[in-house]
């Protein structure tokens, strides 16, 4: 996975507050047969995704495919230590994507569900949100 977007039309954002709603989009599964669902608000940096990519092909042991979701769009800046403050805003440190309850994170299609689901558990350890594992044949 890409560290950062492609192209964005400025280099740094305002930054938004969470808007307190569930989401309509993104709610369901599309390409895999298991998914991880979050339950929670949140924001994951682009960091803790590759992190929990890793640890999903490292459970899979390249006996299924793995899709990501959401993608970190949102630049996060910071400033160096020991600055004082003013001097315009910080450079860009880190790349984030906001979470909504309801919103899919990953997908995987394997043959041995028993994997998966082991896989999507270490994942929701490490997540820091609220999630559960939803499968095809649920949303019939």
């Amino acid at each position: 996975m890409k560290h950062f977007p492609p192209r964005k039309k400025y280099k740094k954002n305002f930054s938004k507050h969470l808007s307190f709603r569930k989401t309509t989009q993104n709610n369901g599964l599309v390409y895999g047969n298991i998914g991880l669902q979050v339950a929670e608000y949140g924001k994951i940096s682009h960091l803790r995704l590759n992190a929990l990519k890793k640890i999903l092909t490292f459970s899979l042991q390249r006996k299924g495919k793995i899709w990501l979701r959401v993608y970190p769009m949102i630049p996060k800046t910071k400033k160096p230590l020991e600055v004082r403050m003013g001097k315009g805003k910080g450079n860009l440190h880190y790349w984030e994507t906001t979470i909504f309850p309801g919103e899919i994170l990953f997908e995987l299609t394997t043959v041995d569900s028993k994997i998966a689901v082991n896989g999507l558990k270490q994942v929701m350890k490490r997540l820091g949100l609220k999630s559960r594992i939803i499968h095809k044949y649920d949303q019939l």
